[in-house]
C-alpha cells in the first residue's frame, strides 16, 4: 500500500503494480479514443445531475405552491426556476383533481 502512496506522490514505479499501473496511465493519456470515450461519459453524468437537480427544483416548487404560504415570484426565486416555470406548474397543480 505504502508503493501505491509513493508512486501517486512521486509518479515513480517500485513495484510490478505501481510499473502497471504506471504504463496504464502512460497510455490513457495517449489513448484519444479512450479520452473521448471518458470525456462524453462525463458530459452525460453533468447533464444527469443537472437532470436531477431540475426535477427537484420542480419538487419543491410543487410543494411550496400546495403550502400556500409564498407568492409564484417568491418561490421562483427559492428554487431559481422561472416565474413562467412556476406559473405553469400552478396552473398544472389547480387542473388536477384535489387529493382526498
Amino acid at each position: 500500500m505504502q508503493e501505491f502512496f509513493e508512486f501517486l506522490l512521486s509518479n515513480k514505479s517500485s513495484n510490478g503494480f505501481t510499473s502497471d499501473l504506471g504504463n496504464y496511465v502512460e497510455d490513457a493519456k495517449h489513448n484519444t479514443r479512450w479520452r473521448q470515450q471518458y470525456m462524453t461519459w462525463e458530459r452525460m453524468q453533468t447533464y444527469a445531475r443537472d437532470e436531477g437537480s431540475l426535477e427537484k427544483a420542480i419538487e419543491i416548487a410543487e410543494n411550496l405552491l400546495k403550502m400556500n404560504l409564498l407568492t409564484p415570484e417568491q418561490i421562483a426565486q427559492a428554487v431559481n426556476l422561472p416565474l413562467e416555470q412556476i406559473l405553469s406548474i400552478k396552473e398544472n397543480l389547480l387542473a388536477e383533481p384535489a387529493e382526498k
